[in-house]
């Protein structure tokens, strides 16, 4: 980060000594360099004030004192050294530090500095973000935050009785959807008299907030009447149950949010200008940001420093939060949404008073601890994730859950051990799951993207759909394809088990449809009744470039009792082969069934195909381009152990895709597991209790 810190320290022999301290990405030492702020005694301080009203002659002048000699020209340098092409850094974020108690009414959030040649308001520029620096020892009551712990509470006051303090009502439902469309997606509660809020604008119901332990509001936005009062006491106006109207002072409001265990990391403080001509409005909010920052600590308040337009305030605010959801820089998001509304009267009026230091309001790098919602966030998504990439690992998970459900709001040493055991467990699991630590996915990194589909067919054979997953059978089908070339009719025929639907279905028919794109598949199984399903699959392709595949073909002999009906079926089939590709896939064994009709006998025994069983280098392709084609990876070892115990089965595919169907189902991530394959008892013991299961049911 590009920093530029300027500190006005205390008066020494009348002049007050300036430092400036420039921070360069990566560099530890900073450049640093001394002045003097030229501004003679009081004299001078009142002769400022009386142009107060003038924004950009105040500015032009109070920046003139500053930036004098060596404090100008370090500046200067430092904006020059953004266009270094080395560096990759945008913007020079300028923190203003005012140490000298003397100074601190000066309106310092309309400092002009040399830009581009000219003076111009520090504010207003995108490349020099602008904060009043207010570095605090209170660091530990605002622990890191994420973009998932972004909490709203607005809190809109225009009660009765606003009159007596020359004060006038302004449109409380209007305000609030505009901060609350300003907002976004982030949480938002309303206190005001308005339909949705959560309860009245009070001093009461916002310590009830503040103090519920079911919700930590980490931005806070209030939209109300603010004055300063004569003992330099700033005022805000609330309502009280009745919503009459309730002067709060600053030290009563501080001492009650002193006692909070958690206070807000951001406040913005919006005037509005329904505060009457006569109402001495400056210094108000402004006194109240600087001591919420000081006395509080904290870390960002943004504050009007004199009267401003509805119409500016709501436009501030609505870019402002757009920007601050994006990148999470206050200094930024301000220097944005003052940077779009430059031809407004009012807009020098906002500040922004930090002790941030041009970092981030929340951050989502995972360099800090985790927050309790980025937790919570982490573990149901990846609940989620494992219900589909490793649903055996779901147990586990839930597990570790219940222990940080049980810890994460305690702070004792057991319970803090027993939280980062849990962590520690769950961050193996998404690491194992979906090559992502648990910080990174709480956090909100995408993992990388995953195939739920299963390539694996089990105990069933490879459909026309399924052809992108069937591999291994690539000669036998060029033999096929060659065989269908030269006949229209071609028996494939093969023990139970050998792949003859598969071949066909997953492999023959897409390696014909690629030849031919508009070739279409009619198929059926014999069934009980094979006329009538034959006629009824002709008359859907009648007019349309077909082959037809007759699948079972056993059944004609199993199920069919007909044998007029058996015999006619023959001689259909054998008179559409003279003008129509036909493909039967028949057990082998079925072979002597076939033979008492001589002119069936005598097409098969010239045009048959008999099939293997695949063999090893078969079986191995298949199951590893399978896994493959959805990302999946075999521990190592796996795939041979698989093989060892299928080789020499005589119906070996089903039986391995049965097992990998198995083990897919305890899948973790994209991994098959040798520690899930010994669970599922291996390839034999799989199937048999399958079988006891499918004899029980």
């Amino acid at each position: 980060m590009n920093i530029f810190e300027i500190t006005i320290q205390r008066k020494y022999q009348e002049r007050w000594p300036v430092v400036v301290e420039h921070i360069k990405p990566g560099q530890l030492v900073p450049i640093r360099r001394q002045g003097i702020l030229n501004i003679n005694g009081e004299d001078d301080i009142v002769s400022l004030r009386a142009l107060s009203s003038q924004s950009r002659k105040y500015g032009t002048i109070l920046g003139k004192t500053l930036f004098n000699d060596g404090i100008r020209d370090a500046f200067i340098q430092a904006l020059t050294s953004l266009e270094d092409s080395k560096n990759t850094e945008k913007y020079l974020h300028v923190l203003l530090y005012i140490e000298a108690d003397d100074l601190k009414e000066l309106q310092w959030q309309k400092l002009c500095s040399p830009l581009d040649g000219d003076w111009d308001f520090l504010c207003l520029n995108q490349r020099t973000p602008f904060s009043l620096y207010i570095p605090t020892i209170t660091e530990q009551l605002f622990p890191a935050i994420g973009r998932r712990d972004l909490q709203a509470l607005v809190v809109a006051a225009s009660p009765s009785g606003l009159g007596k303090f020359q004060l006038e009502d302004f449109d409380v439902e209007v305000a609030v959807d505009s901060i609350k469309t300003a907002l976004g997606d982030i949480p938002t509660d309303v206190l005001a008299k308005v339909d949705g809020a959560i309860g009245p604008p009070t001093l009461d119901a916002l310590m009830q907030c503040l103090t519920n332990n079911e919700k930590y509001y980490t931005l806070i936005h209030f939209v109300c009447h603010g004055k300063l009062l004569s003992d330099r006491e700033t005022a805000l106006y609330l309502a009280n149950d009745d919503n009459q109207v309730v002067p709060v002072n600053a030290t009563t409001l501080i001492d009650k949010l002193t006692n909070l265990c958690r206070a807000p990391h951001f406040a913005f403080l919006s005037t509005c200008e329904s505060a009457s001509n006569t109402v001495d409005v400056t210094g108000a909010m402004d006194g109240l940001a600087q001591r919420l920052v000081k006395e509080l600590g904290i870390p960002a308040v943004v504050a009007m420093t004199e009267k401003v337009s509805i119409k500016t305030a709501q436009a501030l605010a609505t870019t402002f939060y757009q920007k601050l959801r994006v990148h999470g820089n206050v200094d930024l998001a301000l220097s944005e949404a003052t940077a779009g509304l430059q031809d407004r009267y009012d807009i020098t009026v906002p500040a922004l008073f930090s002790r941030l230091g041009g970092r981030s309001l929340f951050s989502d790098t995972p360099d800090r601890p985790l927050t309790p919602k980025e937790i919570k966030y982490g573990w149901e998504y990846l609940q989620k994730l494992l219900s589909e990439r490793a649903p055996t690992l779901s147990d586990e998970l839930d597990q570790q859950i219940a222990v940080l459900n049980r810890t994460l709001n305690t702070e004792t040493k057991e319970a803090l051990q027993e939280q980062q055991q849990a962590l520690d467990a769950i961050n193996t699991i998404c690491n194992e799951v979906l090559d992502l630590s648990f910080p990174a996915l709480a956090l909100g990194t995408e993992p990388p993207a995953y195939d739920p589909r299963c390539p694996f067919r089990g105990l069933y054979p490879f459909r026309l759909e399924d052809c992108e997953f069937f591999f291994g059978r690539e000669q036998l089908i060029a033999q096929l394809q060659e065989k269908l070339a030269q006949d229209n009719f071609l028996p494939v025929l093969g023990a139970s088990g050998s792949g003859k639907s598969s071949v066909v279905l997953a492999g023959l028919i897409p390696a014909l449809q690629s030849q031919q794109p508009n070739l279409q598949m009619a198929y059926i199984t014999p069934t009980s009744e094979p006329i009538a399903v034959l006629q009824t699959s002709l008359s859907t392709f009648q007019d349309q470039n077909f082959v037809l595949v007759i699948d079972q073909f056993e059944e004609l002999f199993t199920l069919c009792s007909d044998e007029a009906q058996r015999q006619k079926f023959i001689e259909q089939l054998i008179s559409l082969s003279q003008q129509q590709k036909v493909i039967i896939t028949m057990r082998a064994d079925f072979w002597g069934e076939c033979a008492i009709y001589p002119k069936l006998k005598e097409m098969m025994q010239v045009r048959q195909e008999l099939i293997a069983p695949m063999d090893s280098a078969e079986l191995r392709r298949a199951m590893e381009m399978q896994a493959a084609k959805v990302g999946l990876r075999f521990e190592a070892g796996l795939s041979n152990s698989i093989l060892d115990e299928v080789q020499g089965e005589p119906g070996a595919m089903p039986l391995l895709q049965h097992a990998l169907f198995e083990l897919w189902k305890r899948r973790e991530g994209r991994w098959l597991r040798c520690q899930q394959y010994e669970a599922i008892g291996g390839v034999k013991m799989a199937i048999s209790l399958t079988a006891d299961a499918v004899y029980n049911d």
